[in-house]
């Protein structure tokens, strides 16, 4: 199937549009949403693999994998590649680059579990050698789509960054608001939110609603001094919004963030994200993220 999909300047980006309407998927019949949900039960799958006990890979190479799993799908169509063969690959691959290699048999042996939902020892070779040729199968293609994407980071590596900027905080609230954040970004991994945004736009969305969840002021007023957004090395406030808004879709208790206007501060008006005259407000939706119109 010829690839036609332009991509955005940004390495390894679709634009919204192209992701929606004229992906590899969406071209072979599959929907928006079931492209969605896919991608996220491939995730999953590999989130059950590295959290097993004999496997216990880190939370860089399960990130790595999955940023590597949605970059294999703006190619290739969930019709012609199923997301679980895809996913053990990835992680496989993952686990390689990062230096945490793991023994193929060990990566074939759960992955062969978790697709027959039985945890017990498999009695027979079969699945599990049928797993093994089918990562052994997938891992080269894979590499060849996400070479050119090697260098990029991931979100949660600029949250570092961040934390050494802020000041006037006790070490408890910015350790805090590290960590609520460290686990917004490892959430994101189920969507393709890498495909709209950059790691460090992602990384400051998941800050801002870290701070609002955990009820820690972040200083957006410039008469008070930098304000938390240019610590985060992003200067367009609209755009970091819009990824706000992606991730709190991926979440079915439907949490939105509400403006309530405020005619204090002269900053408002042009910020959508004021901390002061925001919160965040659960309407019980349950819905699959959509793009940013971009």
């Amino acid at each position: 199937m010829e690839n036609n999909i332009k991509y955005t300047t940004e390495p390894g980006h679709l634009t919204a549009y192209e992701f929606h309407y004229n992906s590899p998927s969406r071209r072979d019949n599959i929907t928006y949403i079931q492209e969605i949900f896919q991608r996220a039960k491939g995730v999953q799958f590999m989130e059950r693999l590295r959290t097993n006990p004999s496997i216990s890979l880190d939370s860089y190479t399960y990130a790595l994998a999955a940023h590597y799993f949605h970059i294999f799908y703006m190619h290739k169509s969930l019709k012609e590649f199923n997301c679980f063969d895809v996913g053990a690959s990835c992680l496989f691959l993952a686990a390689k680059i990062t230096d945490n290699r793991r023994d193929l048999n060990l990566i074939s042996d759960f992955s062969a579990r978790i697709s027959l939902k039985q945890m017990q020892n498999i009695s027979s070779d079969h699945e599990i050698n049928k797993w093994k040729h089918k990562i052994l199968k997938y891992e080269p293609s894979i590499f060849f789509l996400i070479y050119p994407y090697m260098d990029i980071k991931l979100p949660f590596q600029f949250l570092f960054m961040f934390r050494d900027s802020l000041t006037g905080y006790d070490q408890e609230i910015v350790n805090r608001l590290i960590g609520c954040s460290f686990q917004l970004l490892m959430d994101c991994m189920f969507a393709p939110i890498m495909l709209f945004f950059n790691p460090i736009t992602i990384s400051a969305a998941a800050i801002f609603l870290a701070a609002k969840f955990s009820d820690i002021p972040l200083n957006d007023d410039p008469r008070a001094g930098a304000c938390w957004f240019e610590l985060a090395k992003v200067e367009d406030i609209n755009i970091i919004a819009a990824a706000v808004d992606y991730i709190l879709q991926s979440y079915p208790t439907g949490p939105v963030i509400k403006k309530l206007g405020c005619t204090q501060d002269p900053n408002c008006t042009s910020n959508p994200l004021h901390f002061g005259c925001t919160e965040i407000e659960y309407v019980g939706r349950a819905q699959i993220p959509t793009p940013p119109d971009t």
